[in-house]
């Protein structure tokens, strides 16, 4: 049987390849505002479908089969957490620059400064974000997640025996 995690991580590549696509189409557009939508709208689905895809990647390990979730959790939440703020930022400067620019499109965001700010901090944290992203799909593609491993078993038996300590503190107390 052929592993599946080959195909999710290039689709995973792919898509963060069309992300960085539609960042630089989102320049070159600029004073075309129906094309800026339409890219937009693109770029914010792409990014709710890689988020998508993250957390079935997730799912399909095999430590969070196993119920160690927590590991799983724990070793890439910052890329969660910066999934969500690069959405959200994504967003908010998407909507930012067509407001701005809908009723009247010779006006050049790049002159405004806080525009120009935002712009700047998207990009910025764009780059963070493909990172974070780029490395926890390689991660999560490694076999040590995706098989049993005695790593996996020593931690399997340790989160048992914290588990079978805290259910002996708790009888305890009620006894």
């Amino acid at each position: 049987m052929t592993s599946k995690y080959p195909y999710v991580l290039s689709t995973q590549l792919l898509m963060l390849s069309i992300d960085v696509l539609f960042n630089a189409l989102s320049v070159l557009c600029y004073g075309n505002n129906m094309a800026l939508l339409l890219i937009f709208i693109l770029q914010d689905t792409l990014l709710i479908m890689l988020s998508l895809v993250l957390f079935v990647s997730f799912t399909a390990t095999f430590v969070f089969q196993l119920g160690l979730i927590h590991i799983v959790m724990l070793q890439f939440l910052p890329t969660v957490i910066v999934s969500i703020f690069y959405t959200f930022v994504s967003i908010g400067y998407h909507y930012a620059s067509l407001s701005s620019t809908w009723d009247d499109q010779s006006i050049n965001i790049f002159m405004r400064a806080p525009l120009l700010s935002f712009f700047i901090f998207h990009k910025v944290i764009s780059c963070i974000f493909y990172s974070y992203y780029k490395r926890t799909a390689l991660q999560i593609s490694d076999p040590k997640y995706n098989s049993d491993s005695t790593w996996l078993r020593e931690l399997f038996i340790k989160h048992m025996n914290e588990k079978a300590a805290k259910l002996e503190a708790r009888a305890a107390a009620i006894n």
